[in-house]
């Protein structure tokens, strides 16, 4: 049994708003207490969060009905990715941006949680592939992504914030089987 099978990953709605701002403000806090700068008051700020929702991008992870997690999956690559030696080139690609979790909830399983119900969604969607970077003074991020399966495949300089490092892995094609076969 996986440790939050029972957990539910939906799409965000307008009125979970107040719910993803606190999710990520408190994470924000909690990384720079951390010493970890990746994120700040600028980014990811209160307008891009609420343009996720409304755009139908961000998909949060419920255990017990409360929010442990958030995630942005969409297509959207940055112009930086262009440098990156990718290995995998199949399109469909897709892309995870923002994936947080709760502060208190942090250490407990659910990043690694939301990244495999995001990679099923993804797989059902049709897309052959996943790429997203990382900071890499986040440990905790990193060795997540490693541990999933995610391959470096390079660097790239994000403007006020230095190096992130890109990550890809291909996803299998679904398979789906009729009944009586």
């Amino acid at each position: 049994m996986k440790k939050h099978e029972d957990s539910v990953f939906r799409l965000a709605q307008p009125e979970d708003i107040p719910q993803v701002l606190a999710l990520f403000f408190g994470a924000v806090k909690h990384m720079c207490e951390n010493g970890i700068q990746q994120w700040d008051e600028i980014y990811p700020d209160e307008t891009i969060l609420t343009a996720d929702i409304q755009s139908g991008q961000m998909y949060l992870l419920e255990d017990k009905g409360e929010l442990a997690a958030a995630v942005v999956l969409n297509t959207e690559q940055p112009p930086e990715y262009r440098a990156v030696n990718w290995q995998y080139h199949p399109e469909p690609v897709a892309v995870i941006h923002r994936l947080c979790v709760v502060a208190a909830k942090q250490g407990n399983g659910y990043g690694s949680e939301m990244l495999r119900r995001s990679e099923d969604f993804l797989r059902q969607q049709g897309y052959r592939c996943i790429r997203l970077d990382a900071f890499p003074q986040n440990p905790s991020a990193i060795h997540m992504y490693e541990s999933a399966g995610y391959r470096h495949s390079g660097e790239m300089l994000v403007p006020r914030k230095g190096i992130f490092n890109c990550y890809e892995k291909p996803l299998e094609p679904v398979v789906i089987e009729s009944e009586g076969t």
